[in-house]
């Protein structure tokens, strides 16, 4: 639904699955990406911040979803608010997990493909990828930010991406 801009029945299908406990992140996920694809991007926004208030860590997907938005409206500085929001907590996730993953075979990961609501920062959903990096370059195309875009590409290769 997400993917073809059916925000309603996207949003209908959500509340369903909240009404019988079944939400997870992943679903908060799907439920960013159609609010961003559907050019809603205060709603996407809002959808991160509900994550959140239920006790779900963002994944890399869910905030380069998130920033779609902006990004799309060439709104570098919320973009910029927001990616910066995203190193932080991908941040202090890896200082909460690393001692807690050292050693483990699934890679730490007890996000969405174990079922759990934790994140995955040694399986690697809490590194920024090269497409939240190439949907902050289209903001960046779109508002004319040459300086913004030379400012990330001089980090990518520091930061792992």
């Amino acid at each position: 639904l997400a993917k073809r801009k059916q925000l309603s029945p996207c949003r209908s299908t959500f509340a369903a699955g909240a009404a019988a406990g079944t939400v997870d992140a992943w679903s908060h996920a799907i439920l960013i990406n159609a609010y961003a694809n559907c050019g809603d991007g205060a709603g996407a926004l809002k959808a991160l911040g509900e994550m959140r208030a239920c006790g779900h860590r963002p994944c890399v997907f869910s905030y380069t979803a998130a920033l779609k938005a902006p990004c799309g409206e060439g709104n570098l500085e919320a973009a910029s608010a927001l990616l910066g929001e995203m190193e932080a907590d991908f941040a202090g996730a890896a200082a909460e997990e690393a001692p807690a993953g050292a050693g483990r075979t699934d890679g730490g990961a007890v996000g969405r493909a174990s079922g759990g609501g934790g994140s995955a920062v040694a399986g690697g959903d809490f590194m920024p990828s090269v497409r939240t990096a190439n949907t902050y370059f289209r903001g960046c195309l779109v508002r004319g930010g040459a300086a913004e875009a030379r400012a990330l590409l001089g980090r990518l290769g520091t930061d792992g991406v």
